[in-house]
């Protein structure tokens, strides 16, 4: 058992043993004469009625029983009442007796049985022994850690302090989430990231600033696709105008050699034409070449279709413009000629020739300005940063013709982007 259930035990225990119930003297007077008389002499009682009242000696102890009870179960409830001492100052305080000043002669009361300490005062140190200190003709017995008092006007005992009882913690009722909750968390999770791993809701991109732009590609024409190449190289920036959106542009300066195929001529037709025309000649090219020197003019608006912290890929459209600074164009083919040559014996009849001819056209510089006249369309791979690299794959299509002879020229290649700064 514990030690409140011992010492509960033992009082209870000193009660009965402390108890004496007064005996009747009619009714010891009444047994004393029947044992000196014998048996017979003993006079039967009849049984009291049911429903009569219980004999005096059992209604005192029916009432001595239920004060018992009753003490006991005030004594439980002051007890469990009783507020704990928790600092070390409120245990000394309670430990130390109220000091009593009593007359050095007076002779001193028998002491009481003093009651077990509770656990608390069980644990505190033994004090040291009592220290008479005279007051004129009294004295005072103090513990000898405590200081002795001066003389003064007579202390009034301190209120007792009690500690508010700490308020109770209110528990949050949680329960785990449901199936359906965390595949909705999930889920809308997921939905959250796609703007961000498309980059339609990822930071706008910060100006790339100047960048060196080397290309290259193939030239070709609408017969055929890659009869020439053209070369590139200039500066371009790049501007940042929305979330992963961007426009850029730049001047490159571009050489480009393109040998476009000849137009198909029926021979056969322009010769009927000089045997019916005798004196006049027809020129009828069999191969071109076309360079150009000119100035690139490109503007593209950018869109980031997927963004990730290694880098981006992206889309771009826009428009090239160029102004030629050089134009030459080289034909080579056969020139036919015809003439009528007069007989004796047949009349006269016509006579055609044909030679070999190259000739050579020069235009000068500014002598051609292509606003807007090829479609760009690009993709590519660029690193995360203002500072990265970029390559991109890249196509112009002929809004119309170029250069001076209106050639449906189109170009596609490789583009590489190094930053500058």
């Amino acid at each position: 058992m514990t030690t409140f259930d011992d010492r509960f035990a033992d009082r209870v225990r000193e009660a009965f043993d402390a108890h004496e119930e007064p005996v009747d003297e009619r009714a010891l007077a009444q047994l004393q004469a029947a044992l000196a008389s014998g048996p017979a002499l003993a006079p039967d009682r009849p049984s009291a009625p049911r429903g009569a009242a219980a004999p005096p000696r059992w209604r005192g102890l029916t009432v001595l029983a239920a004060l018992l009870v009753s003490a006991t179960a005030a004594w439980i409830t002051l007890t469990d009442r009783a507020a704990p001492l928790d600092s070390p100052q409120e245990v000394a305080t309670a430990a130390v007796p109220e000091v009593v000043a009593t007359p050095e002669a007076a002779p001193r009361p028998e002491a009481s049985p003093v009651p077990e300490a509770p656990p608390v005062a069980q644990a505190l140190p033994p004090r040291g022994p009592a220290v008479r200190i005279p007051l004129g003709d009294r004295a005072v017995s103090l513990p000898e850690a405590i200081p002795a008092a001066t003389p003064g006007p007579e202390a009034v005992p301190d209120e007792p302090t009690t500690r508010p009882a700490p308020a109770p913690m209110e528990l949050l009722a949680t329960r785990p989430p449901t199936p359906l909750e965390t595949a909705t968390a999930a889920a809308a999770r997921d939905v959250a990231g796609i703007p961000t791993r498309l980059g339609v809701m990822a930071p706008a991109p910060e100006a790339e600033g100047v960048r060196l732009v080397v290309a290259s590609g193939a030239v070709g024409t609408e017969a055929d696709v890659a009869d020439g190449a053209s070369v590139a190289a200039g500066v371009s920036r790049e501007w940042a105008v929305g979330r992963a959106v961007s426009v850029s542009g730049g001047a490159l300066l571009a050489y480009g050699r393109v040998r476009p195929e000849a137009d198909d001529v029926d021979v056969s037709a322009v010769l009927g034409n000089l045997r019916n025309n005798p004196g006049e000649t027809a020129e009828i090219e069999e191969r071109q070449v076309v360079t150009t020197v000119a100035v690139e003019i490109p503007v593209d608006v950018t869109v980031d279709v997927v963004r990730t912290p290694q880098g981006r890929l992206r889309a771009s459209v826009g428009l090239t413009s160029a102004l030629y600074l050089d134009q030459r164009f080289e034909d080579e083919g056969t020139r036919y000629a015809s003439e009528s040559i007069a007989t004796d014996t047949d009349g006269s009849f016509v006579a055609l020739s044909s030679d070999p001819f190259a000739s050579e056209e020069s235009v000068g510089a500014l002598g051609r300005l292509d606003l807007g006249r090829q479609l760009n369309l690009g993709v590519g791979l660029a690193g995360d940063g203002p500072n990265a690299l970029g390559v991109d794959v890249y196509v112009r299509l002929p809004l119309g013709g170029v250069t001076s002879r209106d050639l449906p020229l189109t170009v596609a290649g490789v583009q590489l982007r190094v930053p500058l700064r």
